[in-house]
């Protein structure tokens, strides 16, 4: 039963550690993708402002078209990126909640087994305790009609 809680405790154990590692891995993935957003936004506002200027100087109806694709562009980009976000972290959030049911489950499941073996344990004392006390009394009385016996 020690034994059983030990390995409880080191599988409890284990899976926050897992837990730690993906929430770890989940929030440098985060920043990764953080971080080239900006590099890519950075990027693209750099070429928006490269074709800007290009294009200012010929065509003047072709460059407010331009800006607003670009736009458009850059929202779609930062659209799907934040959905990316939240589907990762959805995924990682379910993935710990699913661990930490197993590892309730498996807890409560050692708890009851243990609980049924005490009980077990305790009713096996008592039956051979009642046992003892009523060979104690059978003997007290085989010593009293002895001792009687002899009296007489």
């Amino acid at each position: 039963m020690p034994g059983e809680i030990g390995n409880v405790q080191a599988d409890e154990l284990r899976l926050k550690n897992v837990r730690t590692q993906i929430q770890n891995r989940h929030n440098s993935e985060l920043r990764e993708i953080q971080a080239q957003n900006g590099s890519e936004t950075q990027r693209l506002v750099e070429n928006q402002q490269e074709q800007l200027s290009n294009l200012k100087g010929a065509y003047e109806v072709q460059f407010s078209k331009e800006a607003e694709n670009l736009g458009a562009h850059l929202q779609e980009v930062r659209t799907k990126n934040e959905e990316r976000v939240i589907a990762e972290k959805k995924s990682g959030d379910q993935e710990v909640a699913k661990i930490q049911k197993a590892n309730q489950e498996k807890i409560e499941s050692y708890r009851k087994n243990g609980e049924a073996k005490l009980e077990s344990a305790r009713k096996d004392i008592q039956v051979q305790s009642d046992a003892l006390h009523q060979r104690e009394i059978q003997e007290a009385r085989k010593a009293a009609k002895l001792k009687k016996s002899e009296n007489t």
